[in-house]
């Protein structure tokens, strides 16, 4: 699946990459750099120490064909490179299949790229690659402190609101507790939260 798009003055084209770029070490250190920067803002002061992910975990996520990347210039058909690296998105199409729920997480957009509406952009391509799939809704998981606000967790809240995703107001943490195995290097109280959206048209 490939969407080419034209914002803010540039040509963005997004895509799931075949398995075999699971076996470019740059191109997977550079999504590990730029996720794992995203993160570091969106969750400073949650972690102790804690990278959002890794080398192997990008590799085994694109190996099984779970992320859709943005690439900035090019031709429409051209394979992203760690130079045209722009965004992320995981979109996993089997999350439910009960249900004909997917999900989709690893949210980002590198620096300066962002303001552009690459982030609507990954969410949309996410959507429809979850419709093209066969499913009914798509949902994603968000965690944030439960004794202040975090003004990017706040900010996100919002956003996927706007997108039609809905909260189900229930705190999922322990359940993560036992899914998750550093949760232990939280430094401060969080909650999580699962928003959901219908896709049916």
């Amino acid at each position: 699946m490939a969407q080419e798009e034209l914002l803010s003055g540039a040509a963005f084209s997004i895509a799931v990459p075949d398995a075999e770029a699971a076996n470019d070490a740059d191109l997977c250190e550079r999504i590990v750099g730029l996720v794992n920067a995203a993160y570091d803002v969106g969750e400073s002061g949650m972690w102790k120490d804690r990278p959002r992910t890794s080398v192997q975990d990008v590799s085994a996520k694109l190996k099984s064909e779970k992320l859709m990347l943005v690439r900035c210039g090019g031709s429409a058909g051209d394979p992203v490179t760690p130079d045209s690296l722009v965004g992320v998105v995981l979109v996993d199409l089997h999350f439910d299949a009960a249900q004909k729920l997917g999900e989709f997480g690893m949210l980002a957009v590198a620096s300066g790229y962002q303001g552009k509406g690459l982030g609507l952009m990954l969410v949309q391509a996410a959507e429809a690659h979850a419709v093209a799939f066969g499913l009914t809704s798509l949902c994603l998981e968000l965690m944030s402190p439960s004794l202040f606000e975090h003004p990017e967790k706040v900010r996100l809240d919002k956003w996927y609101r706007r997108l039609g995703y809905v909260n189900d107001e229930i705190d999922r943490f322990a359940e993560f507790q036992t899914t998750f195995h550093d949760m232990d290097k939280l430094q401060v109280p969080c909650k999580v939260n699962v928003y959901t959206k219908s896709l049916m048209r």
